[in-house]
């Protein structure tokens, strides 16, 4: 059996306040190309994996939710791919804007629902 896990910070079907307060901070900054992999397609890399010749692939979907502080927050987006790209001064001060509104609105206390995704696959032959 093969695996092929992927955690992705979000979830589209539940509710998810601290995105929801920043998105306005994230009006110019271009999606994660992470965005549009097998967690927000399942069917298309069921597909993938058959298309490729994989036997028996299922999916799970594992959804929960992980508190972070403000500090922990700041690293968690400063972690991904469009905040790595842009310009240190930029990015430093999207973070603080990040960190502000985690401490400010949210009193130094996120829960973000994580969705991880586990496709498993027998090797053909």
């Amino acid at each position: 059996m093969d695996d092929v896990v992927d955690a992705h910070f979000g979830d589209d079907d539940r509710p998810d306040p601290f995105r929801d307060a920043i998105d306005p901070l994230l009006d110019d900054i271009p999606a994660s190309p992470g965005a549009r992999g097998f967690a927000r397609d399942p069917d298309a890399a069921l597909t993938a994996l058959a298309t490729a010749g994989f036997e028996d692939a299922r999916l799970d979907e594992i959804r929960w939710a992980h508190e972070f502080d403000t500090v922990g927050i700041r690293a968690l987006f400063a972690s991904f791919s469009p905040f790595i790209v842009l310009e240190d001064s930029r990015r430093e001060a999207l973070l603080d804007d990040i960190a502000s509104v985690a401490e400010v609105e949210f009193g130094g206390r996120i829960v973000k629902p994580v969705l991880t995704t586990l496709f498993t696959t027998l090797k053909p032959g």
